[in-house]
């Protein structure tokens, strides 16, 4: 199901953080100074430099990198069945076999024939070039000779075709025979799935599409382990849109590793594309944002007194919000006492802490 931009107003952001506060509503949404109670429970916090980003966010489906079905060319029984569902298998290791005994049988009469059809062929070209035959008997011994080399290619062809082998390493994500079962041309035996590297599939409305370019990364939480992120990069967007539960959208491809085969086909997924990034900005905790007749402020101190001090904020994350102007390196802001701070921390392999971000509009 598409998922559209999370575009959250700020008015909206600080209510919510302040419902769970449990009795600082009031002061989160509308800042007072004359609240002389509610200032005896501020504390500062200095700004800080970081890492901040901005993202598109997607419900996605992991799929496979790539999917091979092995399928019948002829009709015949299976004899043996080498792997399991579910099992990893290797390039060119062998999945399964039909009954070959007729095959076998085949393969040895198109043999004997050939090597007759060649033994007469010499025999006749040493006689042509005698001039003991005509050229119409050469003919013939060729044409033999061609129909008896045609029949063998197949009959080997046919035999090789009974066994079933992996194109690729992969994992066996479908096995649908059983030995002593009957197949029958164009019949499924095995499907090979590569799911290492594993990809998603998210659909982005196309409002968003024009934030998005190969190559960005992305942040992948699934449905099944909430607490782990895995990470991932465009590797394909869509050249024409379609409709998604009525919203036009783009098909947008995320591959990422999956080497503890913790993905699997078919799993929901929440996908977050980062199409912004900044480093060293100024950063403050969001609960020191607040709102005042259309406008963003901060509270800081000014010697004994508190005071509003207007400032323009820009991305906008879980826990810290971007000050563009009205503040600088070394300022210190006012927050609750009672608000426990969430501190800027290094996720690995993301410099700087990457969270899931929103953008005030």
């Amino acid at each position: 199901m598409l998922l559209k931009k999370k575009k959250v107003w700020i008015p909206l952001i600080i209510l919510i953080a302040a419902a769970g506060t449990g009795g600082t509503l009031y002061y989160y949404t509308r800042a007072d100074t004359k609240n002389t109670a509610s200032m005896a429970q501020m504390r500062e916090v200095p700004v800080w430099r970081g890492e901040i980003i901005d993202t598109t966010q997607a419900d996605g489906v992991v799929g496979a990198n790539r999917r091979f079905a092995l399928r019948a060319k002829n009709s015949g029984e299976i004899a043996r069945v080498y792997v399991s569902e579910g099992e990893m298998v290797d390039e060119k290791q062998l999945i399964a076999e039909l009954d070959t005994e007729e095959l076998k049988i085949r393969l040895r009469q198109a043999e004997i024939k050939f090597n007759s059809a060649r033994q007469t062929l010499e025999r006749v070209r040493y006689l042509f070039e005698q001039k003991a035959i005509s050229k119409g008997e050469l003919e013939d011994a060729e044409f033999s000779f061609a129909e008896a080399e045609e029949n063998l290619n197949l009959a080997k062809l046919q035999f090789e075709q009974a066994f079933f082998k992996s194109p690729i390493r992969g994992v066996v994500t479908s096995l649908p025979v059983q030995e002593t079962d009957m197949v029958s041309s164009g019949s499924d035996v095995a499907i090979i799935s590569e799911l290492d590297p594993i990809k998603v599939i998210a659909y982005i409305n196309e409002i968003d599409i024009r934030l998005l370019k190969v190559g960005q990364k992305a942040i992948i939480v699934a449905d099944a382990y909430p607490k782990r992120e895995f990470q991932g990069k465009v590797i394909k967007i869509a050249p024409e849109a379609g409709v998604q539960d009525g919203v036009v959208s783009f098909e947008v491809t995320v591959e990422l590793s999956n080497k503890e085969g913790m993905l699997k086909p078919g799993m929901s997924t929440e996908v977050q594309i980062i199409t912004t990034q900044k480093t060293d900005v100024l950063l403050v905790p969001r609960e020191a944002i607040r709102i005042e007749e259309g406008q963003t402020f901060v509270m800081v101190r000014e010697g004994e007194k508190e005071t509003l001090k207007k400032v323009r904020t820009g991305l906008i994350s879980v826990n810290f919000t971007e000050i563009i102007e009205g503040l600088k390196d070394g300022d210190k802001v006012l927050v609750s006492a009672q608000t426990p701070l969430a501190t800027p921390a290094v996720r690995p392999g993301a410099p700087g802490g990457i969270v899931p971000m929103m953008r005030v509009r």
